[in-house]
């Protein structure tokens, strides 16, 4: 059974959080949630994140004015001199790439393993200079070592800040062992924002980098020696960038955090990892082979997913694939959450649900652990934190009626 009310998809999250929270109980066993983040979460944060069609659409003047060598490289293989690729074309054009990287004898006449890097590494400068043309990407600021957003703050971001800060409460480490609720992260989304909201939500002479594991250790952060090389269980956060992102650089056999302003022409002689759009994603490459196993392990060991704005498009049949690692068949699902939080419609969302998750329509599922919400994660942040805050004070206040129902037996017995 799918829940497809608002109210109760908030209620019953909320009511979950304080069943499980680290409050009030002497030693919680750990509970993992992990919010599964696409574009959508990103827009939430600010209406200004480009979605895919938006941010992969290269516009003529890029393509022949920024980089002759891709404009060359489409007209060699027929396309229209001076032509605006729009993200099919886009998928067509990296998926024509890889597949001549990987099969040698399908290459044509004039390309080989170095152009077909030369060109992607230009397609990646373009997509960064042109995210950063449609909103300003949030770099690190290395005076206030932190990812700072100012005092203009809008509402819908206060909610979020809000919510998160208040997630964490619900999690308790002080005695070495996990307990209570902790959250983490998977992303496809390359930017900042998940950093923003994490380093915003503690305390302000704290820094992220000592919680949050990447399902890789970078070799520095920022050009400095990385201290946290080893993380302890019992305070960790994992934020997995699942398609890469615009701070992740090779350097020396791994990679290197570098959220520092960039400039674009330096950018395709060292591009950041990243996965371009194309027909048939691929996740060969070193980076993606670390963080793959850390990912499904982080799945299949949580107990809640929250997938925020992201559609499951057809060519992510791979990462579809990733997402049914969290509950794999019925027997994993019934003691399992999942909630889906989009702008798309209820009905699409439930034939995207039952995609990745085929029992969700079996009559044998008869569990109301699924529940769906139309509309601005922003939105349900807020009304979830209020909701969290109401269901704790029942939780706490049915404590001490059944605490004064005891005192009262004991009492009566002596």
């Amino acid at each position: 059974m799918i829940n497809v009310s608002k109210d109760q998809s908030v209620d019953s999250f909320a009511k979950i959080i304080a069943a499980k929270s680290s409050q009030g109980t002497q030693m919680a066993p750990l509970f993992n949630v992990v919010f599964l983040a696409g574009a959508g979460f990103s827009k939430s944060w600010d209406q200004r994140y480009p979605k895919g069609s938006e941010l992969f659409q290269i516009e003529k003047r890029d393509i022949r004015t920024y980089n002759e060598k891709i404009d060359t490289f489409l007209s060699s293989h027929g396309y229209p001199i001076g032509m605006q690729l729009d993200d099919s074309h886009l998928k067509d054009l990296v998926y024509n790439l890889s597949v001549q990287k990987r099969y040698p004898v399908l290459r044509t006449r004039y390309i080989d393993v170095n152009n077909i890097s030369i060109i992607l590494n230009d397609l990646i400068s373009i997509i960064y200079k042109r995210f950063s043309d449609l909103m300003p990407i949030n770099y690190f600021d290395p005076n206030e070592q932190k990812f700072a957003i100012g005092q203009d703050v809008s509402q819908l971001q206060s909610n979020i800040l809000n919510f998160f800060q208040s997630l964490s409460e619900h999690e308790d480490a002080s005695t070495g062992i996990p307990s209570g609720v902790r959250f983490h992260f998977v992303t496809t989304n390359y930017d900042f924002t998940l950093e923003t909201i994490l380093d915003n939500a503690i305390y302000n002479d704290d820094s992220i980098f000592n919680y949050i594991y990447r399902g890789f250790t970078p070799l520095k952060i920022h050009g400095l020696d990385f201290q946290e090389s080893i993380h302890d269980h019992f305070i960790v956060r994992n934020l997995i960038k699942i398609n890469g992102g615009f701070e992740i650089y090779p350097v020396n056999g791994g990679y290197e955090l570098d959220y520092l302003a960039k400039e674009s022409n330096t950018i395709s002689k060292n591009p950041p990892k990243i996965i371009l759009p194309t027909r048939e994603q691929e996740y060969n490459e070193p980076y993606f082979s670390s963080i793959f196993p850390k990912a499904v392990r982080l799945l299949r060991e949580s107990d809640l997913l929250v997938i925020v704005g992201y559609s499951m498009p057809e060519e992510d049949a791979m990462l579809r694939f990733l997402i049914k690692q969290y509950a794999e068949d019925l027997g994993d699902a019934a003691y399992k959450f999942v909630f889906y939080i989009d702008q798309m419609d209820l009905e699409k969302q439930k034939i995207q649900l039952s995609k990745v998750f085929p029992y969700l329509e079996h009559d044998t599922f008869k569990h109301s652990n699924v529940f769906l919400y139309q509309g601005d994660f922003a939105e349900w942040a807020g009304e979830a934190k209020v909701a969290i805050m109401d269901a704790l004070k029942k939780k706490f206040e049915k404590q001490m009626s059944r605490k004064k129902q005891n005192l009262t037996v004991k009492s009566q017995n002596k």
